[in-house]
């Protein structure tokens, strides 16, 4: 998730419906790893992995 800043993330959040301050972690690489693992508990990490496509097309995902 180098390709967002920590605005982009929490806006990306925001857009998954997830509060970005309820994520563990105080480091935006730490949100990230909370981020992935929350949306995989849940069975929605390909909710995550197009939401990060349509934002970031020409990333290698």
């Amino acid at each position: 998730m180098n390709f967002f800043s920590e605005e982009e993330l929490r806006s990306l959040c925001f857009d998954l419906g997830i509060d970005y301050e309820e994520l563990g972690g105080r480091s935006k690489s730490v949100k990230v790893l909370e981020l992935i693992g929350f949306m995989q508990r849940r069975a929605r990490l390909d909710e995550l992995v197009f939401l990060a496509r349509e934002l970031r097309p020409d990333a290698s995902w």
